[in-house]
C-alpha cells in the first residue's frame, strides 16, 4: 500500500452515470462536496446521510436522510431506505468526522477526580466508518459480479501523525502530500490512522473474493465546519483546497495493480442451450481451450443428441454422406450405409458424449424458457423449467445451440384434428405407426416426406402424396466411383452399403481412411458453383438432374415429372437425393394429388376441387417454425426483445450474433450453412469462434462483448447484394430459407462452406462494444508485470523466442 499525490481535473472523471451513491458526513466539506459532485457526473441517485441536512438543494436526484452513523440502528435504517428505493448501491463514501480540543497529556479534573476522555469522536471518526463500510460491503457483495466501491475518508495526519511545529512551520510538503492540522485535531489523527489500518486488513480479505473496490483519500486542508478555527491562517497563506478538489482524489479513477500474471483468466460462468452437436462441440472445446470456467448444457429433451433423437420417422436419414457427417477431429470408421439413419447418428453422437466424459456439463429435461439480460451486472438471468419447477440460473456468457429448425409445426388445415385415424408429424413421430394393409397419406415434399415415402408405401394397401410444390431430386452426391492413390481397390464413393472390409480397411489405415473422407468432401465443395445463378455448373445441373429424375420414375409417368419439375434451379429449396422416392411413386399402389387441400374431415382428405381421399393414416412432412427466433424469450439491452425485434426480419452479424444482446451468441443462426454441404464444420468454427470471445474476456478482463450496428447492418446489405446477383436461393421458389416465401431476404450465408468457415475462424473485435470491468484501468491484465511462463521459469517456458528458424512462437 503506498501513498500517492494525485491532481485529478473533474473534466477526467467518468463513469458514474446512473450510479447509486451514499456519502455519510455530507452536510459539508468535503461530504458535500462528493454530493455535488456526484450530481454534477450525473449519478443516477445521491443519498446524503447526515444528522441534518445541506444548507442547500442539490436537485431531485439528491435525497437526505437524517442519520447518526454512531447507531447502528439508524445507519441500517438509512441503508436499507436506499435499497428499497434503488435496488442497489454502487458507490459509498464514509465521510463523516468530527474534531475534538481534548488534552490527552493535561486531563482534566472535577472535584479531585480525573475526566474520562471523551470516546465520542472515535464512535464517529473510526466506528462509524467501519459500520458504513460493513453495511455497504454486506449489500455489494450479493450484487456479485458487479460489486462496487467504498471510498474512506482520512486524512495526511493519519499517515503521518501532527505536531505543533509542523503547523508552526508551515511545512508546504507535509501539507502537500499529508495534510496538515492543528494539536486540537490528534484525537482526529488518531481515528483516519484506525481507518487506514482498516484498509489494509480489508483489502487483504476482500479483493482476493470480491469485485470490491475498497480506497482511502487522504486530502490536504479542505474547508468544512472542522477546520473553521485554522482557515484565517491557511487563507492568508493561499493553502486552502477547496472541497471539489480534494474528493476528486476519492472519485478518481484508480489503477489497483492487481497481483496476478499477465492474462491471467478470470473465471466466468457459461450456459449452452442444447445438447445436440453443438452443445457436445461447446463442452469438448471449452474443456480443451479455456480455464477458469464453469459451462453448463441445459438440454429439454431426457437424452442427448438433439435433432437426431428428436426425428425417428421411417427413413429418417442424414442426406449428407455419412463419413462426411462427423466432427472434423472425430472420424466414424463403422457407418454401415452411405447415408447414414437417424439411429446410427444419434450412437454416434452418445459414443462422442461418453468417450469425452461430458455428462458433468449436462443438464438433462431442462427447458429454458427466458432469459433477461442484467446490464449493471452484465449477466444473463436464465429461467428453465424442470420437473414442472420454474428454477433460475445466470451466466455472464448465453450460447444457442437449439437450432433454428427446431420447433415443428402442423400445417394449418380447417378440421385437422378432427381426423379420427392416426395422425403423425416427421418431427413427433408415432413409432407405434403399422402402415401394412392401410391407406396412408403423405402431406409435404420436403425432405423429412421424401425420406418416409418409399418405407410407409412398403406393406400399405395405398399411398396418396399430396404435394402442393414443385421440387427437385438430387442425384446422389458424388455419384462416381474413384481409385485413391492410398488404396488398390476403387474408394466405396457412391455404395450405399459398407462391408466389413471395407470399414476394415478404414480401421486399420487412417491414412486411406482420411483421403477417402477428403475426396468426398471435396467432391461436394466443387459442387458449390451449381448454386450460382447462370453458371457453366448450374445449367448443367438442370439437365443433369432432369434426366436423372425421368430415368428413376421410367418410362409412362412424364406427366407425373412435369408437374414435378420446377421452373427455378435445383438448390433453391434444399435438395434431397431423395433415394427410393421417385420410384416409390411410379408404382401402382402410390398416386399423386397436386392440389391444395382445404379441409380434413374425420375419414380423409378434401381438395380444392372437392376430390376426398379417405385414409387411415396421415403423414405430415410439413417442417419447422422458421421465424428464425429462438425457442425461447430473449430479453436483452434495454429491455429489447429479440422475438418482437426480429420478427420481421433478423438483426444478425455473420450468423452468430446480433447488436443488443450482449455476451450472446448462436450457433448457425440465420444466414448460417443450411443450403448446401455438412452443418458440422461451421458449427466448429463458430464453437470456436465463441470460446475465443470468452477467453478473451476472462484474459483482457471484459465484462461484455455487443456487435456493433454498422457491422451488423454492412454484413446483411452485402449477403443481400450477393444473392441477388448470384445466388439460386432468390429464385422464385417458396423456401424456408425465405421463411417459407418466395420472395424476400434469404437466411443463407452467401458463399461457399469454405467461405462461412475462412470468415469466421477469427473473431473482428473491431466490429463489438467493448466494456471493461475497470473502465478507469483496460490494461489492467498487465497485472503484476510477470507473465506465467516467469513463474514457472524453466528453460523452455522462459526462451520461448530462442529457435533454430523462422517458426511461431508464443509465451505463456
Amino acid at each position: 500500500m503506498a501513498c500517492r499525490y494525485f491532481k485529478i481535473k473533474e473534466s477526467e472523471l467518468s463513469g458514474l452515470e446512473g450510479k447509486v451513491a451514499i456519502v455519510t458526513g455530507a452536510s459539508s466539506g468535503i461530504g458535500l462536496a462528493t454530493a455535488k459532485l456526484l450530481v454534477r457526473l450525473n449519478a443516477g441517485a445521491v443519498f446524503l446521510l447526515d444528522l441534518q441536512g445541506p444548507k442547500e438543494d442539490l436537485g431531485p436526484r439528491a435525497s437526505f436522510i437524517e442519520t447518526n452513523v454512531t447507531s447502528w440502528e439508524s445507519l441500517r435504517g438509512a441503508f436499507d431506505i436506499v435499497m428499497a428505493r434503488c435496488g442497489r448501491i454502487d458507490i459509498v463514501h464514509a465521510n463523516a468526522g468530527i474534531a475534538d480540543t481534548t488534552d490527552y497529556v493535561n486531563l482534566s479534573e472535577e472535584n479531585g477526580q480525573l475526566l474520562e476522555p471523551s470516546r465520542y469522536p472515535y464512535d464517529v471518526n473510526l466506528f462509524g466508518c467501519f459500520n458504513t463500510v460493513s453495511l455497504a460491503i454486506h449489500h455489494m457483495q450479493k450484487q456479485s459480479p458487479q460489486g462496487g466501491s467504498i471510498i474512506m475518508t482520512a486524512s495526511g495526519a493519519g499517515y503521518e501523525g501532527v505536531t505543533s511545529a509542523a503547523y508552526s512551520e508551515l511545512n508546504y510538503s507535509c501539507f502537500l502530500n499529508c495534510g496538515l492540522f492543528t494539536e486540537e485535531l490528534i484525537i482526529e489523527a488518531a481515528g483516519k490512522h484506525g481507518i487506514i489500518g482498516f484498509l489494509r486488513a480489508m483489502k487483504l480479505q476482500l479483493y482476493p473474493k470480491l469485485p470490491i473496490r475498497l480506497n482511502v483519500v487522504a486530502p490536504g486542508f479542505t474547508e468544512s465546519a472542522i477546520t473553521a478555527s485554522a482557515l484565517s491562517t491557511f487563507k492568508a497563506v493561499g493553502l486552502i483546497i477547496q472541497p471539489a478538489s480534494a474528493i476528486a482524489l476519492a472519485v478518481a479513477p484508480k489503477i489497483d495493480i492487481v497481483d496476478q500474471v499477465h492474462s491471467k483468466p478470470d473465471h466466468i460462468k457459461i450456459i449452452h442451450v442444447g445438447a445436440g452437436a453443438s452443445g457436445l462441440l461447446m463442452a469438448y472445446k471449452a474443456r480443451k481451450m479455456l480455464k477458469n470456467f464453469d459451462l453448463i448444457l441445459y438440454e429439454k429433451n431426457p437424452v442427448i443428441g438433439g435433432t437426431w433423437w428428436e426425428n425417428r420417422y421411417p427413413g429418417c436419414a442424414c442426406d449428407i454422406p455419412a463419413h462426411c457427417y462427423t466432427y472434423s477431429f472425430e472420424p466414424n470408421t463403422e457407418w454401415s450405409e452411405f447415408y447414414s439413419g437417424h439411429s446410427e447418428i444419434q450412437e454416434y453422437f452418445v459414443r462422442f458424449y461418453e468417450k469425452h466424459q461430458l455428462e458433468p456439463f449436462v443438464r438433462l429435461n431442462h427447458k429454458v424458457i427466458s432469459t433477461v439480460w442484467d446490464d449493471d451486472q452484465c449477466i444473463w438471468n436464465v429461467e428453465i423449467e424442470h420437473d414442472g419447477q420454474i428454477v433460475h440460473d445466470w451466466c455472464h456468457v448465453l450460447v444457442n445451440g437449439a437450432g433454428v429448425v427446431n420447433r415443428w409445426k402442423w400445417p394449418v388445415i380447417e378440421g385437422l384434428h378432427d381426423f379420427q385415424g392416426k395422425l403423425a408429424h416427421s418431427a413427433a413421430w408415432d413409432e407405434t405407426i403399422n402402415t401394412e394393409g392401410k391407406k396412408v397419406a403423405v402431406i409435404g415434399t420436403g425432405s423429412s416426406s421424401i425420406q418416409m415415402v418409399p418405407h410407409l408405401a412398403k406393406g400399405a394397401e395405398h399411398l396418396t402424396v399430396f404435394m402442393r410444390n414443385q421440387f427437385w431430386i438430387s442425384p446422389q452426391i458424388p455419384t462416381d466411383e474413384q481409385k485413391l492413390e492410398t488404396s488398390d481397390r476403387k474408394a466405396i464413393i457412391g455404395r450405399h452399403y459398407y462391408t466389413e472390409d471395407e470399414k476394415k480397411a478404414f480401421r486399420e489405415n487412417e491414412d486411406f481412411h482420411l483421403a477417402y473422407r477428403k475426396e468426398l468432401e471435396s467432391k461436394m465443395g466443387k459442387k458449390f458453383p451449381v448454386f450460382m445463378r447462370g453458371t457453366p455448373d448450374n445449367e448443367m445441373a438442370k439437365k443433369v438432374f432432369r434426366a436423372d429424375m425421368a430415368k428413376k420414375i421410367g418410362p409412362g409417368h412424364e406427366e407425373l415429372l412435369e408437374k414435378m419439375i420446377p421452373t427455378w434451379s435445383p438448390g433453391c429449396r434444399r435438395m434431397t437425393p431423395g433415394e427410393g422416392y421417385l420410384e416409390t411413386l411410379a408404382q401402382p399402389h402410390v398416386s399423386t394429388v397436386h392440389e391444395e387441400i382445404v379441409k380434413i374431415t374425420p375419414t380423409g382428405l378434401v381438395t380444392a376441387s372437392g376430390q376426398e381421399v379417405n385414409v387411415d393414416i396421415i403423414a405430415c412432412g410439413t417442417g419447422f417454425e422458421t421465424s428464425y427466433v429462438p425457442h425461447f424469450k430473449i430479453v436483452g439491452m434495454g429491455g429489447v426483445v429479440m422475438q418482437e425485434e426480429w420478427k420481421e426480419e433478423s438483426n444478425i452479424y455473420c450468423s452468430i450474433s446480433g447488436p443488443n444482446y450482449p455476451n450472446y451468441w448462436v450457433i448457425n443462426g440465420p444466414r448460417g450453412n443450411w443450403g448446401q454441404g455438412c452443418a458440422l464444420p461451421s458449427h466448429e468454427v463458430q464453437i470456436e469462434y465463441v470460446v475465443q470471445c470468452v477467453d478473451k474476456m476472462q484474459r483482457e478482463k471484459i465484462k461484455s462483448l455487443e456487435v456493433k450496428q454498422k457491422p451488423t447492418t454492412d454484413f446483411n446489405n452485402h449477403l443481400d447484394a450477393w444473392h441477388k446477383k448470384h445466388s439460386v436461393w432468390a429464385e422464385d421458389c417458396r423456401s424456408w430459407y425465405k421463411k417459407n416465401k418466395k420472395d424476400g431476404r434469404v437466411y443463407i450465408w452467401g458463399g461457399s462452406l469454405l467461405h462461412l468457415l475462412k470468415t469466421l475462424r477469427t473473431p473482428r473485435f473491431e466490429h463489438y462494444e467493448i466494456r471493461y470491468k475497470n473502465e478507469d484501468d483496460t490494461w489492467a491484465f498487465l497485472g503484476n508485470g510477470l507473465t506465467e511462463a516467469d513463474v514457472i521459469g524453466t528453460v523452455e517456458k522462459l526462451t520461448p523466442f530462442i529457435r533454430n528458424s523462422d517458426v511461431p512462437w508464443v509465451i505463456d
